[in-house]
């Protein structure tokens, strides 16, 4: 008669927890992946989310380059015409546009750029999302667009009425 052992009935629990874990890793999406938004098109829908960005420490010809990449005319993107103001992330559009930006000196000799971003947000676990990134006062922000990208920190939000 085989004597009770516990070291494989602790293999035995190992191996379950392992493919339990494998199954639920493999079924389930992390949740900016899943983060599938509808893309609107703004003349139809208002935003309701103004995020105020600035981008510090940029040379002068940084900033200058990334005004004009902002006027250029429109792009064809999947069958579309999109404005260069569009917010682009992942290679897909985000619900967001940069409507105004100011180029400011700073005392260091470089300038920044301060951006505002008008974007239809979603409000979930405390926090705004633009696309897929989370929106919060002194957050970084990545502020791109499909011809331009650059780092700023969020500054303020105001929630738009529609």
């Amino acid at each position: 008669m085989k004597r009770f052992n516990w070291i494989d009935i602790l293999i035995v629990l190992v191996l379950v927890a392992a493919l339990a874990f494998a199954a639920v890793k493999l079924t389930s999406k992390d949740p900016a992946e899943t983060a599938e938004e509808e893309v609107v098109d703004f003349q139809t829908a208002a935003p309701d989310l103004r995020v105020e960005v600035v981008c510090r420490n940029l040379s002068r010809e940084i900033a200058e380059n990334a005004v004009a990449a902002l006027q250029e005319e429109p792009r064809e993107f999947e069958d579309e015409m999109v404005e260069m103001t569009r917010l682009f992330n992942s290679n897909k559009l985000v619900n967001g546009r940069i409507s105004q930006w100011e180029i400011a000196d700073e005392p260091e000799g470089t300038v920044e750029l301060r951006l505002t971003i008008d974007a239809i947000a979603e409000y979930a676990n405390g926090s705004y999302r633009v696309g897929t990134q989370e929106v919060r006062i002194g957050k970084d922000f990545i502020a791109k667009t499909m011809s331009m990208e650059l780092n700023g920190t969020v500054i303020s939000i105001t929630e738009l009425e529609g």
